[in-house]
């Protein structure tokens, strides 16, 4: 049964409080590369806290985005808040933020989704639609249906989740996106299920231990070979 109470969060359609992660993300590792095609690689990232900049002085702001790569990034006040409704699906990890005028703050996490929703039905249109024969890459076709995309049967029930393999999107339940919207947050943007636009087809996102720290990685990637 698919799941239809849910948003996508992402960021604003403004590029002009996005941030720029200083730090380049050179906290990763290479797993393994695969033995006819070099570029075929797995990845893991090693979780060590982000370093963003951004083109302005503004502290009042509770999300700032970063991208390429998206990245969430929320103010303590917001994470307190999360924490006191009882938000589930997610870790924060610290980050710190460079303002326009040189000043720093340490008072940002960065917000590590961790709910899982599986692996998109092919109902959904997403299916394998190249493998490679020595290391198991996969290439997947495009979203064409998005009432199809999240099966309720392989949610973890959580608030903040992704789904296979659209792991660089944010899908929040209801309740989330009623509290974002009666809140004093800005800087982002919601998608409804029936909005969602289908991924390129020939997406290869990769293994999950890129995108969720290892125990989550593990515990949802590896019965699925997606570690």
């Amino acid at each position: 049964m698919s799941l239809t109470n849910y948003l996508r969060l992402q960021a604003p359609t403004s590029q002009r409080l996005r941030g720029e992660i200083v730090n380049s993300l050179d906290s990763e590792a290479v797993i393994s590369v695969c033995p006819i095609d070099p570029f075929h690689r797995r990845w893991k990232r090693i979780w060590s806290p982000l370093v963003v900049e951004v083109k302005h002085s503004k502290r009042d702001e509770t999300i700032i985005w970063t991208g390429p790569p998206s990245k969430l990034l929320v103010h303590e006040n917001l994470l307190q808040d999360f924490r006191r409704v009882g938000f589930t699906g997610y870790l924060p990890m610290p980050a710190t933020i460079r303002f326009r005028d040189g000043s720093e703050s340490q008072q940002y996490w960065e917000l590590v989704v961790t709910g899982w929703a599986g692996i998109a039905p092919t109902e959904s249109g997403i299916h394998v639609a190249q493998e490679c024969p020595a290391c198991g890459r996969k290439n997947y076709s495009a979203l064409t249906d998005p009432s199809q995309l999240i099966d309720r049967n392989q949610w973890t029930n959580e608030d903040f989740f992704i789904a296979w393999p659209l792991p660089v999107w944010i899908f929040i339940t209801e309740r989330v996106a009623e509290y974002l919207n009666a809140s004093s947050a800005k800087s982002f943007s919601l998608i409804r299920q029936t909005e969602l636009e289908g991924h390129p087809s020939g997406s290869a996102p990769g293994n999950l231990l890129w995108y969720m720290p290892e125990e989550f990685a593990v515990k949802y990637g590896r019965p699925l070979g997606l570690e």
